[in-house]
C-alpha cells in the first residue's frame, strides 16, 4: 500500500508540475503577442494620464469587496462559534497573496491551514467552506455574463468558457446536494463495509469525507444560506463598481456593461493555470472583453496592466499587513504552502 501510495503522490507532483509548465508557456505567449501588437509609447501615455482620484474610488470598493467576501466566508464554515471576522479578513488577504505571488495558487488550501491551526477548525471544514464559496462565486459571474450577453455579443472565447464554467456549477452543486442529502449514512459506511475500509487510508477517507458532507449543512441553514446569497451579491456589485472606475481612471469611452464583460472575462482567466497572480493570461482576456467596444489594442493593454496592478498591489500590501499581523513572513508562508501540499 504504501508503494501504491506513493506512486499516487508521483503522479500527482507530475500533473502539478505540467500544470505550472503550461500556466507558465500560455503566460509567456500572452506576453509575446502583447510586445508584438502593441504600442507601447501610446500604452505608456494612458497609463501616465490615468485619474489618481478613480484609482482612489476602485482602490476602495476592493477592500469592501473583500470585506464582504470576509463575511460570507465566515458564514460558510459550519461551526457554532465562527472565528471573530478580523482574523477571517486576516486568512482571506494571506490567501490572495499566496495565489499572487506563489505558484499553483496555493491560497485556498492556506486559508484552511490557517483556520485548523488557529482555530482547530477541521481542514474538511474550512475546505467545504472554501467549495461553496467557489460554487457561490462561478453562479455569480455566470449571471453577470448572462445580463452582458443580453446586450452585446460575447466573445466566442467568453461564451464557452461561461458555458463551461455553468455545466461545471451546476454539476458540483448536484453532487454537493446529494453528498449533503446521505451526509447521516457516509459516517456508517465503515461499520457496513467492514472488509472493504480495512486499510488506514480507505477509513480515513471515509471519515474525511463524512466531515466534508456534515461542513456543508449551511446548505440547510435558511438563515445562513440567504445570508451568503446577500453577500455574494453585494460583494460582486463592489467589485464591478471597482472596474467601473478604473474604466473611467483610464478614460476608456465604453458603457458600464463593458466593465462586467471585462470582469466575467478575467475571472475566467483565473480558472486556467497560468503564473502567480495570472500574469498574461488577465491583460489577454481584458483586452478580449474590451474589443467587443472596439478599444485599441494599445489602450486595452494599458487599462489591463493599470487594473492589474491595483488588484495585485492591494492583495499584496494587505496580504502583507495581515501576514504580519498573524506572525508569518513570506517564507513562513512558503513553507507553509509546502507543508499544506503535502498535507
Amino acid at each position: 500500500m504504501t508503494i501504491v501510495r506513493n506512486l499516487a503522490e508521483e503522479r500527482v507532483t507530475s500533473f502539478a508540475r505540467q500544470l505550472r509548465i503550461f500556466g507558465i508557456v500560455l503566460t509567456v505567449a500572452c506576453l509575446a503577442l502583447g510586445a508584438y501588437i502593441v504600442d507601447w509609447r501610446e500604452t505608456l501615455q494612458v497609463i501616465a494620464g490615468a485619474s489618481l482620484g478613480q484609482i482612489a474610488l476602485a482602490s476602495g470598493c476592493l477592500v469592501g469587496t473583500w470585506c464582504l467576501f470576509s463575511l460570507r466566508w465566515q458564514q460558510l464554515i459550519a461551526v457554532n462559534r465562527p472565528p471573530p471576522i478580523w482574523r477571517i479578513f486576516n486568512f482571506l488577504m494571506i490567501g490572495y497573496l499566496t495565489n499572487a505571488l506563489l505558484p499553483a495558487r496555493p491560497g485556498d488550501i492556506i486559508r484552511a491551514v490557517l483556520l485548523r491551526q488557529a482555530f482547530g477548525i477541521s481542514i474538511s471544514y474550512g475546505f467545504a467552506g472554501l467549495v461553496l464559496e467557489r460554487l457561490f462565486d462561478a453562479f455569480a459571474i455566470c449571471v453577470l455574463g448572462l445580463v452582458v450577453s443580453f446586450i452585446v455579443t460575447l466573445p466566442p472565447l467568453v461564451a464557452s468558457g461561461l458555458y463551461g464554467l455553468a455545466s461545471i456549477g451546476l454539476g458540483l452543486m448536484i453532487v454537493l446536494l446529494g453528498l449533503s442529502w446521505r451526509r447521516d449514512s457516509i459516517g456508517s459506511i465503515t461499520a457496513r463495509f467492514p472488509r472493504l475500509f480495512n486499510h488506514i487510508y480507505a477509513r480515513f477517507f471515509v471519515e474525511w469525507l463524512a466531515r466534508f458532507t456534515s461542513a456543508l449543512g449551511t446548505l440547510y441553514s435558511l438563515n445562513r444560506f440567504s445570508m451568503s446569497i446577500l453577500l455574494t451579491c453585494l460583494g460582486w456589485g463592489a467589485l464591478a463598481l471597482a472596474t467601473i472606475n478604473l474604466i473611467k481612471a483610464f478614460n476608456l469611452n465604453v458603457p458600464p456593461a463593458a466593465a462586467l464583460l471585462v470582469l466575467v472575462a478575467t475571472n475566467l482567466a483565473a480558472v486556467v493555470p497560468s503564473s502567480p497572480g495570472a500574469l498574461g493570461v488577465y491583460h489577454f482576456m481584458a483586452v478580449i472583453a474590451l474589443s467587443v467596444w472596439r478599444v485599441d489594442t494599445s489602450i486595452a493593454v494599458a487599462f489591463a496592466i493599470g487594473a492589474h496592478a491595483v488588484f495585485v498591489g492591494l492583495q499584496v500590501i494587505l496580504g502583507l499587513s495581515c501576514a504580519w499581523l498573524e506572525g508569518f513572513g513570506m517564507r513562513g508562508l512558503t513553507q507553509l504552502a509546502q507543508t499544506s501540499r503535502q498535507d
